[in-house]
């Protein structure tokens, strides 16, 4: 942004600088035209001089004391205009050396703008870019929110899983607790249920642990006491 005003105040100090120029141009194109105007004065003074010859001819005044004056006059007037010439010359000379600076200036001025432009469409670029970063950025602090929201339901979710599974394990241990035999099972030895004295022993066991089979309630008491 700064360079671009320092460009455009070095722009606007040329544009000045030229409007100097036209305005010194335009001053010396009217010094030309008032030199012009003055040669034709002096032509018309040497033509009056020449008719003021034919005059003093016409008299008979001194015909070699008047040459020698119109010579000196002559000689004068062409020095003068010699003058005026080189003068002119050297202004005209001016002003095409103004003009080449005038035009060096103008291309000058173009490459500034140009060189601008392009200064433009790149920070247009890199505004385009920081608009996509920016967007880049949006997206994923939004999707950083999402996982965070998600990984806190996780943990809710994980939470509610683990209440669920102690109760699980609770409602097992109330349920092994109750499926425990009696006491009096504790007395009892593997292949047990071959000696027919036991027999009430395990029926009174089927009934309490709601074994499905006889040796269901075998293989439950066995393991029971192993």
């Amino acid at each position: 942004m700064q360079l671009n005003q320092a460009l455009w105040k070095e722009n606007q100090l040329l544009q000045e600088e030229n409007q100097v120029l036209r305005e010194e141009n335009k001053a010396f194109r009217v010094q030309n035209k008032v030199f012009h105007k003055d040669n034709q004065a002096l032509r018309a003074e040497n033509q009056a001089l020449s008719e003021d010859n034919k005059i003093l001819q016409e008299r008979k005044m001194d015909y070699f004391e008047e040459k020698k004056v119109l010579e000196k006059q002559e000689k004068a007037l062409r020095k003068q205009n010699k003058a005026l010439w080189e003068e002119i010359k050297a202004l005209q000379e001016q002003e095409i050396a103004f003009q080449m600076e005038e035009k060096a200036l103008q291309e000058e001025t173009v490459a500034l703008w140009e060189e601008n432009k392009a200064f433009q469409v790149q920070i247009k670029a890199l505004q385009k870019d920081e608009i996509a970063l920016q967007e880049e950025k949006k997206a994923l602090q939004k999707q950083g929110k999402a996982l965070q929201e998600e990984k806190i339901a996780l943990r809710e979710e994980n939470r509610a899983l683990h209440e669920e599974n102690k109760a699980l394990q609770n409602e097992k241990k109330a349920l092994d607790e109750e499926n425990k035999p009696k006491c009096y099972l504790t007395s009892c030895v593997l292949g047990f249920h071959n000696v027919p004295s036991a027999y009430p022993l395990l029926f009174a066991y089927r009934w309490n642990s709601g074994a499905e089979s006889w040796e269901f309630a075998v293989k439950r008491l066995n393991d029971t006491v192993s």
